[in-house]
Formats: C-alpha cells, structure tokens, sequence
C-alpha cells in the first residue's frame, strides 16, 4: 500500500510539474542545489532539501557549479527538464555552463 501510494504521488507531482511547465511555456526549472554552500570538509555533502521534488517527480535534473561564496565554497544550481527531455536538458545546462564561463573571464 505504501509503494502504491508513493508511486500514485510521484506520478501526480511529475504530471503537475509538467502541466505548469506547458500551461506556463517554461522549458526548464531552475533553482538552487541546496540552501546555502557546499559545506567544509568531507563529513556531509549538504542540505538535499532543494533537490527533493525533482528526485520524488523524477524529472530530469542536472547540478552545476555556479561560483564560491566568500569563504570559497562551492555554489550550486540545478536545473530540471520536461518529462523524457534529458537531451534538452544537456543542451540547456551547456548554455548555461557557457555562459557562467564568460561571466568569470
């Protein structure tokens, strides 16, 4: 009964996220990979709360270095695709990539 319950809800949040995406003309989420930096050390890789309605919809997501804060730990950002978009996904997060490139030169 669980399993079936967390399926019915990934399947519900996956069909919501791309509803809005269509109704919306959003080709792709972006947001932070977590709330704050990558923490120091070795000891814990962070908060996963930002990456969590990406895991439970199983949209497909991409992480990218976006820059250090002042202490010089690493920044994140994520971004999610349509539902069977990966390719998409790649192409996007290439742009992106690029273009946090051409900011730092």
């Amino acid at each position: 009964t669980d399993l079936s319950q967390a399926q019915e809800g990934r399947s519900t949040l996956r069909e919501s996220l791309s509803h809005l995406m269509v109704e919306n003309g959003i080709d792709l989420w972006l947001s932070p990979s977590a709330p704050g930096p990558a923490p120091k050390g070795l000891l814990s890789t962070g908060d996963p709360v930002m990456n969590l309605p990406w895991t439970h919809s199983g949209l497909p997501t991409l992480g990218l270095p976006s820059g250090v804060n002042t202490q010089g730990l690493p920044l994140g950002l994520q971004i999610a695709a349509p539902w069977y978009e990966d390719e998409k996904l790649f192409d996007y997060g290439q742009g992106i990539m690029d273009a946090l490139k051409e900011k730092t030169i």
